[in-house]
């Protein structure tokens, strides 16, 4: 894993007001009194200055008077330094709950509800996430416990201030209790010395209460859009900065997301909603408001299964962010950060150039904080016609079910159009139908490049007589090149699958074979035609290996083509699109299809939703929350066999795969750019800039160095795609333009398509003669084919 060690943010003062800080023996103030606790009872203390946490066997009793203030209580933090920490294994959380009685036994709150994710009584907790060891994999993604040299560590404990400013409540100060992970199989065993009151050094690292007054009413960030935030859960706390602008960068005929992230500091806020201006060049020329959306990040809690009860979480269920919902004006809970995710669209004809605009916050009387937004258009667009290929099961009958038994044929064009627009094919790999079902001709001409002849052949006479129909309509379309039959899945019967194969390559020629789960192997090499693995794992049928990359290229140079997949594995640290794993994964799966050279991903199912399905519509979701468990086969999944909601509703996840395919899209451009101007024959005079493009075309070891080897740092992975996109921009006139770069495309597509024809030619033949059928003439071989420039 390639490690990001992200800075640990302690959340923001505000921009406009003061603080006040208590620390005894700091600044005169000497009203802090810290205390051991074992069980209930004040333990004897040592001599050394130290609170001594063995485990979740001792507790912290920390309490400060607390002055008049001159302002209104923003914001109050307990801040606790941990200076190391000995025997970490997996995760403690450290639970701050209000301390009700004192003296020689404490007793604490253990029934408030604050609504903060949290256990009753808890007003805050803090996890300690252990360094990789045995048994505890790396998470570079995740902030270290106790780091070399230490951190300090906050708990949000305004409420109880408050109220014991208010009198309402004794101040008999805040217990902070350790716990074990919920598997109880592995208790913590971490051992840390935390500074008390009573620490003598001079280094000033005895516990503090931070007062924050008046200020702004909400604070604002803006962030990229492959982190997930979600306060509820201590593991996706915010622990980002605050600012009020952001610049992003994208192509014409682009997507691309970010998130905006709100924290109420002195109220709840209610009826909060963005509003987005046009975004306008130093030219004049404009991204309209309307291709600039923002969606409503829902929150469902994970479910327990494998990863999360060993591998990950040490068996915590956390809450998490994942489906996009429509704007609405929502209610912001005070002191939580509240992200809204923004996705920004260029169309094709957009102009290069740096647009700029406004992203107002406010709620239904006023602007509570202006945002400025920066869109750099590079000069060049993501490809019209897609080169990348996406396919799967769309279930329509879901759709179906979720919308009305009879809906009406409106709503096909709406999931065609938002898996189109996602730049997902909506095929349906498991159905012995053609597929797409409907509007073939139309998202061929939206660009769609994969076509099911069908998805699940049997090999039986009735299927073949139905595919020759097929096989007439998609070569009346000109999509032969496009086209391909399923035949099995994750399977070892080989005679089976070069017997369907054969039928294929003789009866429908042109057509290729491709098996889901499939490598070049002896057994089917010269009978598939698309090969798809999945990304690692551990079968010795379906699983592609590291060291079997080569197999790659080869079978390329064949002619076939060679996608891969991902399902309910491989498992972390392996890139997967699951809710449990982290979300860049989603996108940075895409840098690794590109620099392995693999051209499509397969993923199996886009919407099992049957979990979530109630006959009456008043309990569906949205109308309740989401159940998580996708497809399950003896534990439950989190989001497994589901890209997206009912509605349809885009993920956090699916965003972020449309962001990578469109990545590997620019990859192909640059590789485009390089040819186009190899062929103007000034290669000598662009040797540098040459060599820049190829090194940038093998990905970076720090981007990807192998297939569970990776960033986990959004930041590093946004730096090499503005690279990607500036060498594109600075490659593009010297190529000629975007018209030299498109024939070089065009090229490399007639290249493809003479190799895997005459490939498909020389299947075809030899399957003829294993059945005794009469094969295609020549001449009627090449006439299946309308004539294209570029491919004689």
């Amino acid at each position: 894993m390639i490690r990001c060690i992200a800075p640990l943010f302690l959340a923001a003062t505000l921009s406009e007001g003061s603080m006040v800080t208590l620390q005894q023996g700091v600044d005169g103030y000497e009203g802090s009194t810290t205390r051991t606790i074992v069980d209930t009872r004040p333990a004897a203390e040592a001599d050394d200055g130290y609170f001594h946490l063995r485990g979740s066997q001792n507790s912290l009793h920390a309490r400060f008077e607390l002055p008049k203030l001159s302002g209104t209580l923003a914001r109050a933090r307990l801040m606790i330094f941990l200076p190391s920490a000995r025997k970490p294994n997996k995760f403690t959380e450290i639970f701050c709950h209000e301390a009700i009685s004192g003296g020689n036994q404490i007793s604490y709150d253990e029934l408030t509800d604050y609504g903060n994710g949290r256990r009753r009584g808890a007003v805050d907790s803090v996890e300690l996430f252990a360094p990789p060891h045995e048994g505890w994999p790396d998470f570079p993604f995740l902030p270290l416990g106790v780091p070399e040299g230490g951190r300090w560590i906050e708990f949000n404990i305004t409420p109880l201030v408050e109220k014991w400013i208010a009198g309402e409540a004794a101040n008999h100060g805040v217990l902070l209790i350790p716990a074990d992970p919920p598997d109880r199989r592995t208790p913590s065993t971490w051992e840390i010395d935390v500074p008390t009151a009573t620490y003598s050094s001079g280094d000033k690292l005895h516990p503090k209460l931070v007062l924050e007054l008046d200020g702004d009413e909400v604070v604002a960030g803006m962030t990229d859009g492959m982190t997930r935030i979600c306060d509820l859960s201590t593991r996706f706390g915010y622990r980002g900065s605050y600012g009020t602008s952001y610049r992003m960068s994208m192509a014409a005929n682009e997507f691309e997301g970010l998130q905006v992230v709100v924290q109420p500091m002195l109220r709840d806020i209610e009826g909060v909603r963005l509003n987005v201006s046009d975004l306008v060049s130093a030219e004049g020329k404009t991204i309209p408001a309307s291709d600039v959306s923002y969606f409503i990040e829902d929150v469902y809690p994970m479910r327990r299964n494998w990863m999360t009860r060993e591998l990950m979480f040490g068996g915590k269920v956390y809450e998490t962010t994942d489906p996009l919902l429509p704007t609405k004006p929502v209610r912001l809970r005070r002191h939580v950060h509240t992200p809204f995710y923004v996705v920004v669209r260029t169309r094709p004809g957009t102009s290069p150039g740096v647009y700029r605009g406004k992203i107002a916050i406010a709620d239904s009387a006023r602007m509570l904080k202006d945002l400025e937004l920066e869109v750099n258009v590079w000069p060049y667009a993501i490809p019209e016609k897609w080169n990348f290929h996406s396919m799967g099961q769309f279930i329509w009958g879901n759709a179906a079910r979720f919308h009305g038994e009879d809906p009406d044929a409106g709503l096909y064009r709406k999931y065609y159009d938002f898996l189109m627009e996602h730049r997902f094919s909506p095929t349906e790999q498991y159905a012995q139908i053609l597929s797409p079902r409907k509007d073939l001709e139309e998202l061929l001409r939206q660009g769609m490049n994969t076509v099911y002849l069908s998805g699940n052949f049997a090999g039986t006479d009735t299927e073949l007589a139905q595919l020759k129909k097929n096989y007439e309509t998609v070569k009346r379309l000109g999509a032969l090149d496009y086209t391909l039959v399923y035949i099995g899945d994750e399977t070892d019967q080989w005679n089976e699958m070069r017997r369907r194969a054969d039928l294929v390559h003789a009866h429908l020629p042109g057509v290729q074979v491709m098996i889901g789960g499939s490598f070049p192997r002896e057994e089917l090499v010269g009978f598939v035609d698309i090969y798809d693995p999945q990304v690692s794992g551990r079968s010795k049928v379906y699983s592609l290996q590291e060291d079997q990359v080569n197999l790659i290229a080869e079978s390329q140079k064949r002619g076939e083509e060679f996608y891969w997949y991902t399902a309910a594995g491989p498992a972390y640290p392996y890139p997967n699109v699951q809710v449990e794993n982290p979300l860049i994964a989603s996108r940075v799966l895409f840098w690794t299809t590109w620099k392995y050279g693999v051209t499509g991903f397969e993923y199996y199912c886009y919407n099992i939703w049957e979990r979530n399905y109630a006959k009456d519509p008043s309990k569906r979701y949205p109308n309740v929350p989401w159940k998580a468990d996708g497809w399950s086969h003896g534990w439950p999944t989190n989001g497994d066999g589901m890209l997206f909601y009912p509605g349809p509703i885009s993920s956090l996840r699916f965003e972020a795969i449309r962001d990578g395919i469109e990545d590997w899209e620019s990859h192909m451009v640059l590789r485009d750019a390089v040819e186009a101007l190899r062929s103007r024959g000034t290669v000598a005079a662009h040797t540098a800039l040459i060599g820049k493009a190829e090194a940038l075309l093998k990905v970076d070891a720090e981007i990807v160095s192998g297939f569970s080897k990776y960033t986990m740092d959004p930041a590093r992975l946004l730096a090499e795609r503005e690279r990607l996109g500036g060498l594109i921009a600075e490659l593009m006139p010297l190529a000629g333009g975007p018209p030299a770069v498109e024939r070089a495309a065009s090229e490399r597509v007639a290249r493809q398509a003479r190799l895997r024809r005459a490939m498909l030619w020389e299947r075809h033949l030899r399957a003829c003669e294993v059945l005794k059928v009469k094969p295609v003439p020549e001449p009627g071989w090449n006439a299946l084919w309308p004539e294209r420039p570029g491919e004689k």
